[in-house]
């Protein structure tokens, strides 16, 4: 499962950027429905971040180097980060710009699919980086100490 949450996420995060991610309606003026593409700006980074994990995550299980899957913990991590960051940001700098004036029964909105299938899969890709991370052993940790034998009960 390790091996295919990062693409997998990856994938979902991509796909789910192209549909709607939220409903707006303000009176009887306004009512439309937006996706990540149509946000525009900044939020195109977001499947950029997903193409990259996209790539480093698949890239070594399509080629069935192993290695070079370890070595890329930190690339899935800091991508799947950044994304969320943006989306949170973002969706923040939206919202407090669209309360000018306005009373609650004045605006409507409902988050789509697309919104939350962009944020589930980014979860995913950083779910399946942590779990790429090696795992240290205390042994690992503590370098200048000798390595001890396992010790084995002898019956006596």
């Amino acid at each position: 499962m390790k091996v295919i949450a990062s693409p997998a996420g990856a994938i979902l995060a991509l796909i789910c950027f192209f549909l709607p991610w939220a409903h707006i309606s303000c009176a009887p003026i306004v009512n439309k429905t937006v996706s990540g593409a149509a946000l525009g700006g900044v939020f195109w980074l977001v499947p950029a971040l997903a193409g990259v994990i996209l790539a480093v995550s698949a890239a070594p299980v399509v080629s069935k180097r192993s290695c070079a899957l370890k070595r890329s913990w930190p690339i899935i991590i800091l991508g799947a980060v950044a994304a969320l960051a943006i989306i949170a940001i973002q969706s923040l700098r939206l919202g407090s710009q669209t309360r000018f004036g306005m009373g609650a029964d004045d605006v409507g909105f409902n988050l789509r699919w697309g919104s939350v299938g962009t944020v589930a899969g980014l979860l995913l890709a950083l779910a399946g980086g942590l779990l790429l991370r090696p795992v240290r052993s205390r042994e690992q940790l503590e370098p200048g100490q000798p390595r001890r034998a396992k010790q084995s009960k002898q019956p006596e």
